[in-house]
């Protein structure tokens, strides 16, 4: 499984983790896994979101991922605007979200993907 930007020292923390709760955590409801692995302490960008869900469901990992030049796009039109939340409905592994929320200020992000095998919702807030 390669993510583009993905450090390999992260991918061997995360399959470390990803080892450690085999046959501990239920393989269909990934946000059980992405808890097993924030509880260990590594951080959910949205490069470890989709490096798991390529690891449980390769097809998710070859979708469209947001460039990160559009999080830049987003957050540039919406600088010195009051944003209370944010949706994205279509979040994937949360790319867009996790861009603009690095460069934005809001109480909560909201993301939605439909595809099997990805998280129900990405949360911050």
């Amino acid at each position: 499984m390669i993510v583009k930007g993905f450090r390999p020292e992260l991918a061997k923390e995360v399959w470390q983790v990803l080892d450690k709760v085999r046959g501990q955590t239920d393989p269909e409801n990934i946000d059980e896994v992405l808890a097993a692995i924030e509880d260990a302490g590594i951080e959910l960008g949205h490069e470890v979101v989709q490096y798991v869900a390529g690891v449980y469901d390769p097809k998710t990992s070859s979708g469209f991922p947001t460039p990160s030049f559009f999080g830049d796009l987003v957050a540039s039109l919406l600088a010195g605007t009051r944003i209370q939340s944010v949706l994205d409905p279509w979040a994937g592994t949360g790319a867009l979200l996790h861009s603009v929320s690095e460069k934005l200020d809001f109480d909560t992000a909201v993301g939605i993907e439909p595809s099997p095998g990805c998280p129900t919702s990405l949360r911050s807030g």
